[in-house]
């Protein structure tokens, strides 16, 4: 592997000022090591700067995070907010971070830059959810904000997710507006002050207290059945893990004011450690991350667990199935309890607002649609990334404050473990989650039921649906073409195609805008979303197949779906045994699929 005479002057800049000690240090161990794949790797494109901000491996290099390219993409920010006037200059921007190592450091570096940069900042003095993020923007009337995260990934990596003023993650045409005053910095050129100095100059502020309260009176006034709270306080027990993030004082302070009285914190993983040393990865929706939370909610006896990942976005959860083991439940399937749960509380209270809306994403499940419909509400459907489910939400707001007919966002959102209630945050929301599922809880304990018969009834009423997702990772230069070439490969797949001897009968291409109907040949126009690098096949028995490289990590992910009737008389144990005759069946679309994948590779 040879190093290029482009990435090799990007090499000799690194070790030479205005780059520290420690960098320069860490790229010449580099050199001295002939690690030629590693400064490719390192120097061979800048970080990307997506629609939503970058993330990446923390380390010295342009294709890493560091404090220079931090710098890079907080200056290109200031920039694109000055360029909008001095009215959006005013209004500031809002900073939070996460437990992650230098999740504060790099929180600091950005703050400074847009001081710097004439910029009023606010930022939260400790760690918080991604979320209070989203809400500190709109309370605040910022014109942006940013929260340093990288989410559920390892602890080798950060990222920079980057919102605007509605508190929603940045889309067009701020997303590239964003993009191009960035890509004009150059990286380790960008100068500012001291954090401190520009702390006692007034440019920089913390958020206080206030604002944190009025999240949690928020968050709590979404809850509606108190009654089966207080009736069932004492007897609900409730497992909990923030997974060594941020999660550990709202969620435990939200389930504290609704009045439960036996959360288990698990004590190995409650404190915000950077190192996620009990897990693997910091994930709530793998099982391994759950294990020492299932292990307690075993000893204690517990009816629910509930983890959240290291920014406090997403919620998995654990509950005891028929024979009292406790199961993972999927991110369709919490969506699809927690879409039940509200819709009925609030028809049951008669406060279901007019025209109620629940929105969803492409690749979540269409039980939600049937959901939605069952109680009069519309369902949105969306791209993948909850910040189009915010711009849905943003855009029923508009439509109101503009006086036309428009719709009431009440809950929704997305398989991959991220859902919403409400409208004052515009991401999706563990603490609200963990709220619902509270709830949930003690309003199926008090009828003596479980979540997990509540779950069975979902299926028997609407028909069982089931998803399963694959992630294939592909890292560094050749792993981006290799992705790529996967997904040219289905997107020119014009003659007919199976998956386990299932036809095919339309595709759906949201890149290109066209759908292709492969039984007639004819092709017409996907409307209604914009572009994005989404596949779907719809086959002939119903099931569905989705194709998409993941827009925050190195990894292309396959979506299975397949559906089969109920009837309304059919017992839990035979709702039980449809949905592993569905596990079944797209463990054989799973196979079939890899091997065209693997073919293509």
């Amino acid at each position: 592997m040879q190093i290029s005479p482009d990435i090799q002057k990007l090499i000799d800049k690194w070790t030479d000022a205005p780059f520290d000690k420690d960098t320069v240090n860490e790229i010449n161990s580099l050199v001295e090591k002939e690690d030629q794949k590693e400064l490719i790797d390192r120097f061979y494109k800048p970080l990307e700067f997506g629609t939503g901000g970058m993330r990446g491996i923390m380390a010295a290099g342009t294709n890493r995070m560091n404090i220079y390219t931090i710098a890079a993409a907080s200056r290109g920010l200031a920039e694109y907010i000055r360029i909008q006037g001095e009215d959006t200059v005013k209004k500031g921007i809002a900073i939070a971070y996460d437990s992650r190592h230098n999740s504060s450091y790099f929180a600091k570096i950005s703050a400074s830059v847009f001081g710097s940069n004439g910029i009023k900042t606010y930022m939260y003095s400790t760690l918080m959810p991604t979320p209070m993020l989203s809400y500190a923007i709109r309370k605040l009337g910022c014109t942006s904000g940013i929260v340093i995260t990288a989410s559920h990934n390892p602890a080798i990596y950060n990222g920079y997710k980057v919102y605007w003023d509605d508190g929603c993650q940045v889309i067009f045409p701020h997303d590239k507006g964003i993009i191009e005053q960035v890509r004009k910095v150059e990286v380790g050129r960008v100068d500012y002050s001291d954090f401190d100095k520009l702390m006692d100059e007034g440019m920089i502020e913390y958020i206080d207290d206030a604002l944190i309260e009025s999240y949690v009176k928020s968050v709590l006034s979404l809850v509606q059945n108190r009654e089966a709270i207080g009736k069932q306080a004492e007897s609900i027990k409730i497992v909990y893990t923030p997974l060594h993030g941020a999660g550990k004082v709202p969620v435990n302070r939200i389930l504290a004011d609704l009045g439960f009285k036996n959360v288990f914190t698990v004590k190995e993983q409650a404190e915000p450690d950077g190192n996620f040393p009990t897990v693997k990865k910091p994930n709530p929706e793998e099982a391994a991350a759950l294990k020492m939370a299932v292990e307690l909610a075993e000893k204690e006896d517990a009816d629910l667990v509930l983890a959240t990942d290291p920014d406090a976005d997403r919620v998995g959860i654990a509950v005891r199935n028929l024979k009292g083991e406790f199961v993972l439940i999927n991110g369709n399937q919490t969506g699809c309890l927690l879409i039940e749960h509200v819709l009925s509380i609030l028809k049951a209270k008669n406060k279901m607002p007019e025209n109620a809306a629940v929105i969803k994403t492409v690749v979540t499940t269409d039980l939600q649609i049937k959901i939605a419909e069952a109680y009069g509400a519309a369902c949105f459907v969306t791209l993948t990334g909850f910040k189009y489910i915010g711009a849905q939400i943003r855009a029923f707001e508009e439509e109101k404050n503009a006086g036309k007919p428009t719709h009431t966002f009440v809950v929704g959102g997305e398989e991959s473990y991220g859902y919403l209630a409400g409208d004052f945050v515009r991401d999706k929301d563990a603490v609200i989650a963990a709220a619902l599922l509270g709830e949930l809880s003690a309003t199926v304990k008090e009828k003596g039921s479980t979540i997990y018969k509540y779950l069975l009834d979902i299926y028997r009423k609407y028909g069982c649906y089931k998803e399963s997702l694959v992630a294939k990772v592909l890292e560094g230069k050749d792993g981006m073409a290799q992705i790529l070439r996967i997904m040219e490969s289905f997107r020119n797949s014009n003659g007919s195609i199976e998956f386990n001897s299932i036809k095919a009968k339309t595709r759906l291409d949201y890149k290109t805008g066209k759908t292709l109907d492969y039984i007639s040949g004819n092709e017409s126009e996907l409307k209604g979303f914009p572009e994005s690098n989404v596949i779907q096949f719809l086959l002939e028995d119903g099931s569905k197949i989705s194709l998409r490289p993941s827009g925050t990590e190195p990894k292309i992910k396959f979506y299975f779906s397949a559906f089969e009737a109920t009837g309304s008389n059919l017992p839990d144990e035979y709702i039980e045994k449809i949905l592993h005759s569905l596990d079944n069946k797209i463990k054989l679309f799973e196979n079939s699929l890899v091997e065209k994948v693997d073919a293509v590779s």
